[in-house]
């Protein structure tokens, strides 16, 4: 088995050769574990990948939306700059 990795959010993974084991410890000692094997983990990759692309599908017609009731407004770097100044 591969070295365990910690991920983030308390979620860690390993490899063992054949399948990808994400654990998260819990107080109670016992951990959620779940099993990764190729299909599935490409079933999960086409899930995630799906959804990235509604999202970012979703986000574009709002942005349309918003220029079309609004007309255009501040440029990305222009909203970029502001958020980064101190105030």
């Amino acid at each position: 088995m591969s070295r365990e990795e910690y991920l983030g959010d308390g979620l860690y993974v390993s490899f063992d050769g054949w399948q990808f084991c994400l654990r998260a410890p819990r107080e109670s000692g016992e951990d959620h574990v779940v099993y990764l094997e190729d299909s599935l983990l490409r079933n999960f990759m086409d899930y995630v990948k799906r959804t990235k692309e509604s999202y970012a599908e979703a986000a574009y017609e709002r942005q349309q939306e918003q220029l079309m009731e609004n007309g255009p407004g501040p440029s990305l770097l222009d909203q970029q700059r502001d958020a980064l100044k101190f105030k």
